[in-house]
């Protein structure tokens, strides 16, 4: 099928649910924005209310507290004000068992987590983040909800220092576009209503697929330096025959 002249793709990073292609500087930034999504993610745990987290009970006993709902509808709104966060969440630790207090999905959604909830896929790095109190990054990772990126920040008592939870922030990485910018719609042709709910690899020839897949996983989980850097593929143009 008819493939459009090579252009310089340059990778983009992870959203809400999936690639997005970011504006095109002939180089990538992705240490930069790692450290934009990091910040954001910070900001947001220092806005949980602790006298509210101290009365979550972890258990569905809790879902009409008072605590609980505020702080449910307070991780709404940061997942709402967050294009890139897909799930925002608080996880606690009873002995050597991860649950969920409270997250940011409607009780309707099939992705909802109820208070109590365990989380069984946990990292030794994920579960030492209440003894140590250090903030981590994984990814991506595999559980029964996708693939993601996940941001851990522990919230810590003011006073003690003691973790009281961990607020969560997943960026899916499942390879799904959410929007592309004017910039890119300008670059490749295709329009924002096009390319929203396909995959990125959609609009890259088969025989190339491998390699660029190679090159976003070095990029943004190995955390590669950006500067200089490009991945110059052959993309399809709108009207290229299926």
């Amino acid at each position: 099928m008819p493939v459009s002249r090579w252009f310089v793709w340059v990778i983009g990073f992870v959203l809400v649910a999936g690639w997005v292609f970011t504006e095109w500087k002939g180089q990538l930034e992705d240490a930069s924005q790692r450290r934009d999504i990091l910040t954001q993610a910070r900001i947001a745990s220092k806005s949980i209310d602790i006298p509210g987290l101290r009365t979550l009970a972890g258990s569905p006993n809790g879902l009409t507290s008072p605590g609980y709902l505020h702080i449910k509808g307070h991780l709404m709104g940061i997942r709402s004000a967050n294009p890139l966060f897909r799930f925002v969440y608080l996880m606690g630790k009873k002995d050597k068992a991860v649950f969920f207090f409270v997250d940011s999905e409607l009780p309707d959604s099939k992705d909802y987590s109820p208070p109590g909830q365990p989380y069984e896929s946990s990292s030794d790095e994920f579960m030492q983040i209440f003894d140590t109190g250090d903030e981590i990054t994984e990814g991506p990772l595999n559980d029964e909800w996708g693939t993601w990126i996940s941001l851990s920040i522990p919230i810590k008592d003011p006073r003690l220092g003691k973790v009281l939870a961990v607020l969560g922030v997943d960026i899916d990485v499942s390879g799904y576009i959410k929007f592309i910018n004017p910039a890119c719609e300008r670059l490749i042709g295709y329009t924002t209503e096009e390319c929203v709910g396909k995959h990125y690899l959609d609009f890259v020839p088969p025989e190339f697929h491998k390699e660029f897949a190679r090159a976003t996983g070095r990029q943004f989980v190995k955390k590669i330096p950006g500067t200089g850097t490009a991945l110059r593929l052959p993309v399809y143009r709108p009207g290229h025959a299926e």
